[in-house]
């Protein structure tokens, strides 16, 4: 091959090369790169890792939708709802039939006190999915007035009736029911959520409350220990037991409980961050690889 035409092919090769190089760094490449990686770190709830790969997509591409609606639902779950709003606000402007955004929305909209701007998320969410359980219970938190109150139960128990008895169901229709001042109504919804599943924490506490309500205080001490023997340990549940004992004058009983959250927690540490064993938590971490839960 001549010395001519080796470098043409030198220069054919080299010009390929570029181009490959190009194309791997377009703008395009580089956008479905940092949202492939923010979706990985989403399903892995690595939501502050997720978070800067999207908002590397937005320095590349402004108005992407993805990526703004991933931002906003990233940011929900870490519970920076103030930094998550304006996020959530673009991606339901770009896709207004996006239930999650729109229920994230109304979730933080609610906390915020925008009602009429809850309720109209809310109601876009239940016009294309009249029994969707979390916006019910959006419904149910948001009714103030008389006709809301009902408007709530209303839809509550057709969806009741659509769906079978849930959990999410009863716990929505027995604060409705003590705003109608329906006591029987309130006791029978809360009861049949504890029913429902025996093991939520929720079900155990809003039933403890009723008691509290009524003037029962045995039965609300019984509610509350079963929330906390099954609240996480660092769960406010736990110091809401605690609570009630100092209500109720009981302040050794009160003392008990947080000195075993205390200890609890204190031997919960070092498996959850690496630390060496210490002589006061050896029995509660013999296994060095044991997770935190």
């Amino acid at each position: 091959m001549s010395q001519t035409l080796r470098r043409r092919a030198a220069m054919v090769v080299l010009g390929g090369g570029l181009l490959a190089v190009g194309c791997a760094r377009s703008p395009e490449a580089e956008v479905a790169r940092h949202l492939a990686r923010g979706d990985s770190y989403v399903a892995q709830t690595q939501y502050q890792e997720a978070i800067i790969e999207f908002r590397n997509v937005l320095r590349i591409d402004q108005g992407n939708a993805q990526a703004l609606r991933q931002l906003g639902l990233a940011y929900y779950q870490l519970g920076e709802f103030a930094q998550g709003y304006p996020y959530l606000l673009k991606a339901r402007d770009l896709r207004p039939d996006d239930v999650e955004v729109r229920l994230d929305l109304g979730t933080i909209e609610l906390g915020a006190g925008k009602s009429e701007e809850a309720r109209r998320d809310v109601g876009a969410v239940l016009n294309r999915d009249p029994v969707n359980l979390r916006a019910l219970t959006l419904l149910a938190a948001l009714a103030s007035t008389p006709e809301e109150v009902n408007e709530a139960i209303t839809r509550l128990e057709a969806a009741r009736a659509a769906l079978g008895s849930r959990v999410e169901v009863e716990l929505a229709l027995g604060p409705l029911f003590l705003r109608k001042q329906d006591v029987p109504r309130a006791g029978r919804a809360f009861t049949r959520a504890v029913e429902l599943d025996p093991k939520s924490v929720e079900a155990h506490s809003a039933l403890g409350n009723f008691f509290v309500g009524a003037g029962n205080m045995a039965q609300a001490e019984r509610e509350f220990k079963a929330a906390s023997d099954l609240a996480p340990i660092d769960s406010p549940v736990r110091m809401k037991l605690a609570d009630f004992y100092v209500y109720q004058g009981k302040p050794a009983e009160a003392r008990r409980i947080l000195t075993e959250v205390t200890r609890q927690a204190l031997e919960h540490l070092p498996a959850c961050a690496g630390w060496p064993n210490s002589p006061s938590t050896t029995a509660a971490t013999t296994s060095p690889s044991r997770s935190c839960e």
